[in-house]
């Protein structure tokens, strides 16, 4: 029994891998990744002020420390390697294949029903979204942690030992520093105490209550960010919600077009043939669960389902830009994959009575299942690889997706095609003003690329004058002002983005630069302090700082600030830090052409 466990779990990790093999070469996505990671200073250093920071702030207005943490200890070791990143997603993803093949087994499904629940699991295309997008390391982690947790709990339900009830309720707490979404799982335990005839009793209930006081405080917080309106019209809120509900379920069933964002058809009523459907669906759903109530597994997948995936139904239609996703259906397709591999096995059980060639028959048609999920899941894992492809797809099949245009323009524009990205820019326009400040900036982008200042300076001002601004384009309009000689004006700007986002670096390293240019060096050392604390890693703040303080008289300052490039640089800045540290004393002329970061400017343009 134990060599046939190993082969399949080895039959499982192999299979994963492989289909999930074109994850390994793919790079960052300026989609979130940028933001979580590439431009995320927490990150950069290693030290207890940034790990308290990690652990007390929601950063980017969500609280995951733990997914935080993970990529902490990845830039330590590889720096920004994207190899190791996805690698670890990937590892993270077989782990919880494992985690619930031996779920299913503790479950008391054979391990056939077992293997085939794991293995759909394994290769289901919905599940790429959170693997191959490093910035979705939440979903692996805290899926990961979350399977942890009810292993736990499942053995102190037998053994009762403490123990195992404290190390649940430990990994329940880690689950919910990964993402907030683990906030199901006291009610997914009370749901495994039915499938195992556990009475409910006071007892019972009071085991629950640290998962459901953890999950309260520590989801609350990225919660009191994301809190939804309430949608005023009745209707429209359950026609939306029957369309989300149902829209996991159909595309669990038939994975055939599967994007990284969706729209909510329109317009919201029973009158358009999707909510009809919707709502039809709705019903058979809750038929089945009435007619097949006597089916255990039948009754525990829908449950699993319904109370994992609840807290992120919408209900109304404008309150988030993200509706539905398919990282969402990661851990709430559970209860289904195994529902299937128990029937599957019961099926192929069942052939055993018939004739030889019915039974080949179901196990083709099982292999030839497994090949087509595996073929999709491999050419989505392509395709995330390849931003380009990424955005047309997503323009192809949903031409109405104003973000999709305007991801597809940053693309080229960072391929410097500007022409192009300008024809996508201007399509977004058109589909959602909702978008239409970010598009704007980066229209303002596009021009300053160009050297079109007045027509950067017109988009740059639509931006920051819509009725919902996107604040961030202060800082481009201050580069400009400064380019255009506006002082005042940059100057102006700048503080406006700081007061935006504190956090912003670059706000600081561009005030500093003005300071230097009014011939105000310690103001202009003063930003680039700041800056450096907001960024450990901001080798351009070093080297401008260490020529300031050479020029101020602090050798050994300067002195310090460029040994510290030659610790750290990979080596672009390092011959310019060793000529500077050799002429500290001698206050050469400043490096003016090393002033603007560019490709750290470049990436923090991205970052939404």
């Amino acid at each position: 029994m134990k060599t046939r466990t190993s082969l399949l779990v080895a039959g499982l990790s192999l299979i994963t891998l492989l289909v999930f093999w074109p994850t390994l070469y793919s790079g960052f996505i300026h989609w979130d990744d940028y933001l979580m990671v590439v431009n995320n200073p927490w990150i950069t250093s290693f030290n207890g002020h940034y790990l308290f920071k990690i652990f007390t702030t929601a950063y980017a207005n969500i609280y995951v420390p733990l997914t935080a943490l993970s990529f902490a200890l990845e830039y330590y070791v590889f720096k920004l390697n994207p190899f190791y990143y996805h690698l670890d997603n990937l590892l993270l993803h077989i782990s919880v294949v494992l985690l619930f093949f031996w779920l299913c087994l503790r479950l008391r499904l054979s391990h056939r029903a077992a293997f085939i629940g794991a293995l759909l699991f394994a290769i289901h295309p919905l599940h790429v979204q959170s693997v191959a997008w490093v910035a979705e390391r939440k979903d692996v982690l805290y899926a990961f942690c979350y399977l942890l947790a009810i292993h736990q709990y499942l053995s102190y339900t037998k053994t009762g030992r403490w123990g195992n009830y404290l190390l649940s309720i430990v990994c329940g707490l880690l689950s919910l520093l990964a993402k907030p979404m683990a906030l199901s799982l006291p009610l997914i335990l009370f749901l495994l105490d039915w499938l195992q005839d556990r009475r409910l009793t006071w007892r019972t209930v009071v085991e629950k209550i640290p998962y459901v006081t953890l999950a309260i405080q520590i989801a609350g917080i990225t919660y009191l960010f994301h809190a939804h309106p309430a949608n005023p019209d009745l209707l429209s809120a359950v026609l939306t919600g029957c369309w989300t509900f149902t829209f996991y379920l159909k595309a669990f069933l038939f994975p055939f077009v599967l994007l990284p964002i969706y729209r909510l058809p329109y317009p919201v009523s029973l009158l358009n043939p999707q909510f009809a459907l919707a709502v039809s669906i709705f019903a058979i759903f809750l038929l089945s669960l009435w007619r097949f109530r006597r089916d255990r597994l039948w009754v525990f997948a829908c449950g699993y389902y319904f109370l994992s995936i609840f807290f992120l139904l919408r209900f109304n239609a404008g309150a988030d830009v993200y509706i539905v996703a398919d990282r969402y259906m990661y851990l709430p397709s559970l209860g289904f994959c195994l529902f299937l591999g128990f029937q599957a096995d019961r099926v192929l059980n069942l052939t055993r009575e018939m004739s030889l060639g019915i039974r080949r028959m179901a196990v083709v048609l099982l292999v030839v299942l497994t090949v087509i999920l595996s073929g999709k899941t491999f050419f989505l894992c392509q395709l995330w690889g390849d931003e380009g492809r990424l955005w047309g797809t997503v323009i192809r099949w949903a031409p109405q997706q104003a973000l999709a245009y305007n991801n597809l323009g940053n693309y080229y524009h960072r391929r410097g095609d500007i022409v192009q990205a300008l024809h996508y820019y201007n399509q977004a326009l058109g589909y959602s003003s909702e978008f239409d400040p970010l598009v704007y900036r980066h229209i303002g982008n596009a021009y300053m690329a160009q050297k079109k200042y007045a027509s950067a300076m017109d988009y740059y001002n639509r931006s920051l004058g819509a009725r919902s601004p996107c604040l961030a384009t202060y800082l481009d309009r201050g580069r400009l002002q400064a380019r255009l000689g506006n002082a005042a004006e940059a100057f102006h700007d700048y503080e406006k983005a700081i007061e935006h986002d504190p956090e912003l670096s670059l706000a600081y390293h561009e005030r500093a630069l003005l300071f230097y240019q009014q011939g105000d060096l310690k103001h202009a050392a003063d930003d680039l302090s700041t800056a450096i604390e907001k960024a450990p890693n901001f080798l351009t703040a070093y080297y401008f700082r260490g020529q300031i303080y050479a020029r101020l008289g602090r050798p050994d300052l300067a002195r310090v600030d460029f040994e510290t490039i030659l610790k750290m640089d990979d080596g672009r800045w390092f011959a310019r830090a060793r000529e500077r540290l050799n002429a500290v004393g001698t206050v050469p002329p400043i490096d003016k052409g090393l002033f603007i970061p560019t490709d750290t400017y470049e990436r923090s343009i991205w970052e939404n």
